[in-house]
């Protein structure tokens, strides 16, 4: 209980200052002075919005709307496939497709102006290229899929190795799903990529370092 109250009170003074348009950079003390600050309304909208930014039905309503209107042709599949693609470097593929479609959905869709992202939501992302069978066959196989690699990293694994690789991987996929599918494929790919390394290397060098004073003594 005292994380969550110490969560919406950092929230609360983060949402404040954005509100206020603060230039400078965000410090304890400045938190602190604006936490200080707080009343009955101030707390009532940051809720509010903090109930906007989770909220993901609206997200996935405001797709659904833009697609049945005709606003927007549905993708058939062309925001899915790129996140299958995302260890290509852009420097050799300069053509390479945006995994984000954050960005263009909310300038070219929402008409919003600057260079901010509107949440897609993966079920919209489904639902912005399959429709109703999209969603439910694709969030089905996005659960199958967090259940595979639990299997393979907690159940079968049982290290401390299995649970470093499979932990940020499941926040990624669990904490981000206001994004579409291609940009958080991406992302997990990256992470897992550099876990690997990170892990692999922590794990062989002491053996390959006992091995040589062995040799040596």
């Amino acid at each position: 209980m005292a994380c969550v109250a110490a969560f919406f009170l950092i929230f609360h003074a983060l949402d404040t200052l954005r509100s206020r348009n603060v230039e400078s950079g965000f410090d304890v003390k400045t938190l602190a002075a604006t936490i200080g600050e707080t009343d009955i309304a101030s707390t009532q909208q940051s809720r509010q919005r903090l109930v906007q930014r989770v909220a993901y039905g609206g997200f996935l309503a405001d797709v659904i709307g833009v697609v049945d209107s005709g606003v927007v042709d549905r993708k058939r599949g062309a925001t899915l496939w790129p996140g299958l693609l995302w260890f290509i470097p852009r420097f050799i593929w300069p053509a390479k497709p945006t995994l984000s479609i954050g960005g263009w959905y909310a300038t070219a869709v929402l008409g919003w102006s600057g260079k901010g992202e509107a949440a897609v939501t993966v079920p919209g992302d489904f639902y912005l290229n399959f429709g109703v069978t999209g969603v439910f066959f694709g969030m089905l196989a996005y659960g199958v899929v967090l259940r595979l690699l639990y299997d393979r990293f907690i159940v079968n694994e049982g290290t401390a190795m299995g649970l470093c690789l499979f932990v940020p991987i499941f926040m990624t996929f669990a904490l981000t799903i206001e994004r579409n599918l291609g940009s958080i494929v991406g992302e997990a790919g990256l992470l897992l990529c550099a876990l690997t390394i990170v892990l692999f290397s922590l794990t062989t060098h002491p053996h390959a370092r006992s091995s040589r004073v062995r040799r040596i003594g």
